[in-house]
């Protein structure tokens, strides 16, 4: 049985406003929808030619240095993966340029988008090209490729930064058992954990100078605006490529709970029997935040810098803080009888509730 109870008198629109916040809905019976969710699927796959890539060139290294041929190998496959793996990366980009952005002219960091992602795959190719051709011919590989190599995994290649991900976690727990007879114990156990994520993740900028001669950041929308709905000048002049955004998250949780089962192993009628009985509950208080800030670039490093104005477009890019606190119980129990000293039957059930809570700390979009 699962109950979900969000606070406020009006349950049903604040749940719709924080879904809101975390993003459109998607329509199951609409393939498009599903199939080229904004971001979803090319974010996802632009990942694995990075860490096969990353993955083949440290094994390229070690297996020069250590000279075995399985570590060459690995390098070897983990390339040609990573090859194969850039072609949906690209044709996926693609597809979200056409039907997210409706084939909108390439320019700023769209054009700077889709021109770096062509030539990373390039080097991706070239490398395994390279490795190809000279286990073709039984030969060393040269030693140049390393130049080739290094130049792919400079991490002040990426094409915008900063990109951190923290994470702190810990964990106490504490359980014991207590004899009550011969055949009768109690047993039980209670912990608390503590979990806190921080990411930071620079990209290019959805707002950019509007080309209607505004002197305003404009959305796919229109003109963006910051918290309390102001418009947001464009600062940094009328070049799109002199802007970046910053994405920050932050999820906070607490979590603990208990459980106690008592055991009663006693026989039955001279039969062997284990019968287990008990309870538990776990709960967990959790703070989930996010915020766009749009701020400029630096032209080396292309790192994030300020102003770091807040983005707040409602039912697009508004800022998110979002506390859910959850509540489940349960009750089982699970009996064991011995039929013979090979055969045994084992009956057991359980019951679970779960009690969720979702409370928009916002205020509601407006």
């Amino acid at each position: 049985m699962v109950k979900v109870i969000s606070q406020g008198s009006d349950r049903e629109l604040q749940e719709k406003q924080i879904l809101r916040r975390w993003g459109e809905m998607v329509n199951p019976f609409d393939l498009k929808t599903v199939l080229l969710a904004k971001h979803a699927q090319h974010v996802v796959l632009i990942h694995f030619p990075i860490a096969l890539f990353i993955t083949a060139v440290a094994f390229d290294l070690i297996g020069q240095w250590t000279k075995q041929r399985g570590l060459a190998a690995a390098a070897y496959y983990n390339l040609l993966a990573a090859a194969i793996s850039t072609l949906p990366v690209l044709v996926t980009g693609l597809l979200a340029w056409k039907f997210q952005l409706e084939g909108q002219k390439l320019k700023g960091m769209l054009l700077l988008h889709f021109v770096l992602a062509c030539v990373s795959s390039l080097m991706i190719w070239l490398v395994w090209l390279v490795h190809f051709r000279m286990r073709q011919r039984s030969v060393y590989l040269p030693r140049y490729r390393y130049a080739i190599e290094l130049l792919a995994v400079d991490p002040s290649a990426q094409f915008t930064a900063p990109n951190r991900i923290s994470n702190r976690y810990a964990q106490i727990s504490l359980s014991g058992n207590l004899e009550l007879s011969d055949t009768v114990s109690l047993q039980a156990v209670t912990y608390y954990n503590y979990f806190l994520q921080r990411v930071t993740n620079g990209n290019a900028p959805n707002d950019v100078p509007c080309d209607d001669g505004s002197g305003l950041l404009c959305s796919d929308s229109g003109p963006s605006t910051t918290v309390g709905g102001a418009t947001i000048p464009a600062f940094l002049g009328a070049n799109p490529l002199a802007y970046s955004e910053l994405d920050n998250q932050t999820t906070n949780t607490n979590g603990y709970g208990a459980s106690v089962q008592a055991t009663d192993t006693q026989t039955i009628f001279g039969f062997a029997n284990h019968l287990v009985a008990g309870f538990s509950f776990d709960g967990a208080q959790t703070e989930f935040t996010a915020a766009s800030l749009i701020g400029g670039i630096t032209a080396d490093t292309r790192d994030f810098v300020g102003p770091g104005i807040t983005i707040d477009e409602p039912g697009t890019n508004s800022p998110v803080r979002v506390g859910i606190s959850d509540a489940y119980y349960g009750a089982f129990v699970a009996d064991t009888f011995n039929i013979t000293d090979r055969l045994a039957v084992t009956a057991s059930g359980r019951f679970n509730a779960a009690q969720i809570d979702l409370n928009d700390q916002n205020g509601g979009v407006h």
